[in-house]
């Protein structure tokens, strides 16, 4: 469902303690730079690493393209802009938008 509405993720591994997020130039190491945890997943039989599993996985929606996507709309687009075409001129607070703050 997301692939056909164009909403990809990325999965950045991240600490079993949420102490950091493992990626760009962290992204070789085996284990946390702060708290020196494995980043992987272990056996509970022979405490032998996992085939690479990260233990804890972060999935990263980024914003352009839910905005893209948004503002292809044309009614959405102008609903948007619906703040700062409707004012109030008598001097009357209908919205926050009429505040001078």
């Amino acid at each position: 469902m997301l692939k056909e509405n164009e909403l990809h993720y990325e999965k950045i591994d991240a600490c079993v303690k949420d102490c950091c997020l493992i990626w760009e130039e962290n992204d070789v190491l085996d284990a946390c730079p702060k708290c020196h945890s494995s980043r992987w997943k272990t056996s509970r039989n022979n405490r032998e690493t996992k085939k690479r599993v990260p233990t804890k996985v972060l999935r990263y929606f980024p914003i352009i393209p839910r905005f893209k996507r948004m503002y292809k709309l044309l009614k959405m687009a102008r609903n948007s802009l619906w703040h700062s075409s409707h004012l109030s001129h008598d001097g009357m607070m209908r919205h926050p938008v009429d505040s001078p703050e």
